[in-house]
């Protein structure tokens, strides 16, 4: 059964005012209570019932309907003060009578939820006197100007919590000590010089033993015993409003943390292994059976610590830690590998990712050797045996990931809610207001917004970027389009006659003339023109299927399930969603590598970016970066822009797109498909992509042709005639050569000879070809060889400039003129040819 839900604006608190004063009371109620209250843009909030909505019982996390109701109890109907920090208790609306000591252990009263009892605070430990020092030397690094994605959320009153930092208002969240045996825990809650501090315990013995060191400590009513890593914990204190610093019993303080900790605009911030001296990169690879592609790239990610986290109590953080504190083993092992693939990996298929943003700490203040916290490294599952950058590609593949998928009845058809497995998507922040005017911005683009209105469904659109160069090929997409029956596509036409082309045959466009840094209209050059173009749809709040032409479509992506002619295929709960050039599970999705993690890049070629401001962020930094770096691929950019860590030295701007990677047996790359699918008995040659991109191979229209004779005019085994890496299958066989030319014995050569006394031959209509008894050649391009090839007499071999051919004899013509259809070993391409 589905609820109801009512919409409810988001409340913002803007300060255009022009007395200090008024100024000054906004601020103070809008921001992070903290030693340096920032928020990049004006906090919005929502209240219980919007955030009940969020999560529903009808759209489960994954473990059934009661985790939904855990979320129910944890977000209740409080007052609407700005409880997301440590504030005052005045500023609270908490007074001095909302607490009193009763039996040695504070028990509060007022407007507390009915799990009050979970936490115990010894009365020693508020007794005495507090003093501390703010820091403002640990500032994060990076850009402070990124808006907060994620809404923060409003909790349920804890009046207890609030005593507990009562006396330390600068102290920027409650800490949670977490890990190792219990005595360990209190050492380090004591060490931490702290008033705003808990222990996470496991039983009721642990929490005598904190009661008698005179610690606070919170036990949870259910699954107590699962608390030893403090997850349980830090889900009851978010769920109070209050940000969270979880922090391992075995970290060394120096200082006191929560007066360095600062409202960084960040959903959840940490520290990574190496700090400093690690950054996630490019990892270069090389497959040299693949030939032309050889070369291709990676990115490394490195290992954000479980061991020191600060977590804000947004609708992100909760659904993540809700997720985490709730997870099976087997789903989250709590090492920090599984962290990082939280914070840091896509979704893809049935595995969720909650799109919570992630800044570094400043690793002076917080690391290995932090002068405020020593953060120590958490657990990892990583062997420890270093591997080469290049051993994914010679590991044997897996594939049952991807294949799960399209086992179901559905195929490539996006996995049903009950399915799913992770936390709850944060929403997603539109340009446009769902329920409002479409298209917008049409002041500064105006034709654009022509286009969009005509083109556009259900304001999306498939755009592909082209120009003169690939008149064929483009025709050859547009044929794939047209047989999907996709409507909603536009052609970007970068000149005039691209523009005109369209418009003789009735094809959607968009003219938008554009020159790239270095004045080039080749592939490269003109993709990096892409995202100027993706800025300017998203501006319009139309959300784009970014496509290049050389891919054939075989599946409406935007498809509803129902009355189309197949399942929905786009997820839409991420900025991003995309394409890999991985091919299998691990290259895909991500593996372990070198204590970090590591996934094959995502292809700039083929990927969905919802109409929202993060997608718009990322949109301008790439234009930006296009126009600026002459010697940049455009893939290696969009890729570093969606790895690159908040803070990261050579990261000038933080996006915080959420993203998901694309199934690879539903989207291929051409690697997967004529290496690895076509082989593979249960999908060929009945299972039915929704697209094929020839990325990795150079004859880009041939193949296409081939995509499209099998799956759309029904011609078996039409892919089999290529090789899997450059060239066609029957490459080995067009390329034999003989060790003797064998034209002394050949009555055909003999014959060619002949003619060849009195003139000269032709390729492909162009004059100027001679053959010689010495098996040496002239064309118009260079010399080469030439002799009769051992498997029929009637064929020939043709080599110049490192390129083999096949002719093969078919008559003479009415002039007398020998004819040969040759046949470049290659591609296939073939030729006519007169001697």
């Amino acid at each position: 059964m589905t609820r109801a839900v009512t919409r409810r604006r988001i409340r913002t608190f803007p300060c255009r005012c022009r007395v200090f004063l008024p100024c000054a009371l906004v601020i103070v109620v809008t921001a992070f209570a903290s030693g340096r209250s920032k928020s990049a843009g004006a906090e919005r909030w929502v209240d219980a019932q919007d955030a009940r909505a969020w999560i529903t019982p009808d759209i489960d996390v994954n473990r059934g309907n009661d985790v939904a109701k855990r979320v129910d109890a944890v977000i209740s109907t409080a007052p609407r003060v700005p409880e997301v920090g440590v504030a005052s208790p005045k500023a609270r609306g908490t007074t001095d009578e909302d607490a009193d000591d009763a039996s040695g252990t504070e028990r509060a009263r007022g407007e507390s939820g009915a799990d009050d009892d979970e936490l115990s605070i010894p009365s020693a430990w508020t007794a005495g006197e507090w003093s501390g020092v703010d820091s403002n030397a640990c500032v994060s690094p990076g850009a402070d100007d990124a808006e907060r994605a994620s809404e923060v959320v409003r909790g349920t009153k804890s009046a207890k919590l609030d005593a507990l930092g009562r006396g330390a208002d600068r102290e920027g969240g409650t800490l949670v000590v977490h890990g190792g045996e219990i005595n360990d825990r209190v050492r380090a809650a004591k060490a931490t010089n702290a008033r705003s501090v808990v222990v996470s315990v496991t039983s009721e013995t642990e929490r005598q033993v904190c009661e008698d060191a005179g610690v606070p400590s919170h036990l949870p009513t259910k699954r107590s015993s699962e608390n030893s890593s403090g997850w349980l914990t830090a889900r009851w204190v978010l769920s109070r409003g209050h940000v969270v610093v979880l922090a391992s019993s075995e970290a060394k303080f120096a200082l006191n943390p929560l007066l360095s900790i600062h409202d960084d605009g960040a959903d959840v911030s940490g520290t990574i292994r190496g700090d400093g001296d690690t950054r996630a990169r490019v990892v270069g690879m090389s497959d040299p059976e693949m030939g032309w592609s050889a070369y291709s790239q990676s990115m490394a990610i490195p290992l954000v610590r479980t061991t020191f986290l600060v977590l804000r109590p947004t609708r992100a953080t909760v659904s993540l830690v809700e997720w985490i504190s709730s997870a099976s083993q087997d789903e989250f092992d709590g090492t920090d590998d599984a962290l990082t693939d939280e914070l840091l990996m896509p979704a893809h298929d049935a595995r969720q990712r909650a799109g919570a943003s992630f800044r570094l700490l400043n690793s002076e203040c917080f690391g290995g050797r932090g002068t405020v916290v020593k953060v120590p490294d958490g657990a990892t599952s990583w062997d420890g045996i270093s591997a080469h950058q290049d051993a994914i590609i010679k590991a044997t593949p897996e594939f049952k990931t991807a294949k799960d998928h399209v086992r179901r009845d559905e195929k490539c058809g996006i996995a049903k809610q009950a399915e799913r497995v992770g936390p709850k998507p944060r929403p997603l922040r539109f340009i446009a207001d769902p329920d409002g005017m479409y298209p917008v911005g049409c002041d500064e683009l105006s034709e654009l917004c022509q286009v969009v209105k005509k083109v556009a469904k259900n304001r999306e659109i498939l755009a592909a970027v082209s120009n003169k160069n690939i008149f064929y090929m483009l025709g050859l997409y547009i044929d794939g389009l047209k047989r999907t029956n996709i409507t909603n596509y536009v052609i970007v036409a970068l000149d005039k006659e691209t523009a005109d082309w369209c418009k003789e045959r009735d094809v959607p466009y968009y003219h938008r003339e554009l020159k790239s840094i270095t004045g080039s209209t080749d592939n490269h050059a003109t993709s990096g023109l892409k995202f100027r173009i993706l800025n300017e749809f998203i501006s319009t709040g139309t959300s784009v299927l970014l496509s290049d032409v050389d891919i054939v479509w075989m599946q409406d992506p935007f498809a509803s399930g129902t009355g189309g002619t197949n399942e929905r295929m786009i997820y839409r709960d991420a900025d991003v969603e995309g394409m890999t050039d991985g091919w299998d599970d691990l290259s895909s999705y991500g593996w372990a590598w070198n204590g970090m993690r590591r996934l094959v890049a995502r292809n700039s070629g083929l990927f969905y970016v919802s109409a929202t401001r993060e997608t718009k962020v990322m949109m301008t930094r790439l234009a930006e970066r296009m126009a600026t770096e002459a010697k940049t691929w455009d893939q290696t950019a969009y890729n570093e822009e969606q790895v690159y860590l908040w803070g990261q030295s050579n990261h000038k701007v933080y996006s915080g797109t959420s993203q998901r990677v694309m199934n690879y047996v539903c989207f291929q790359n051409s690697k997967y498909m004529f290496r690895y699918m076509r082989y593979d008995e249960e999908l060929y040659p009945l299972h039915r992509p929704a697209s094929v991109h020839i990325n990795y191979h150079p004859e880009k229209p041939d193949r296409m042709v081939s995509v499209i004779a099998q799956y759309w005019k029904g011609t078996a085994g039409a892919i089999d005639v290529w090789n899997w890496g450059e060239g066609r299958s029957d490459l080995d066989k067009c390329k034999k050569r003989p060790q003797d030319n064998g034209i002394e014995k050949s009555q055909l050569a003999q014959s060619i000879l002949k003619r060849m006394e009195n003139g000269i031959g032709h390729w492909g209509g162009v004059e100027g070809l001679k053959l010689r008894a010495d098996g040496t050649l002239t064309t118009p391009w260079g010399e080469g060889k030439w002799g009769v090839h051992p498997s029929e007499q009637s064929v020939i071999y043709v080599d110049f400039i490192n390129t083999p051919h096949l002719l093969t004899y078919v008559g003479d013509n009415e002039k007398q003129q020998m004819k040969f259809r040759s046949k470049r070993c290659s591609d296939g391409d073939e030729v006519d040819v007169r001697l």
